[in-house]
């Protein structure tokens, strides 16, 4: 199953009297969240670029062919 932001940010930890602190752990589950959120737009963007690239090197291929003949 794929985690996202989301799924960290809604997460419930059950409490016990020895459990840890919820600011703490709210904080910290934020961290990934924002962390998370910003990886998968540098992903995103990195994908449009790699597709920008690939219809760039289609046309210089077809150029080339034209050119060779």
């Amino acid at each position: 199953m794929r985690v996202t932001p989301l799924d960290i940010i809604q997460k419930q930890f059950t409490a016990n009297r020895r459990g840890y602190e919820p600011d703490e752990v709210r904080a910290f589950l934020e961290e990934i969240r924002e962390t998370m959120e910003d990886l998968l737009k540098e992903n995103q963007r990195l994908r449009e670029q790699m597709a920008r690239f690939e219809a760039e090197i289609a046309e210089l291929r077809s150029e080339e062919h034209e050119v060779k003949e």
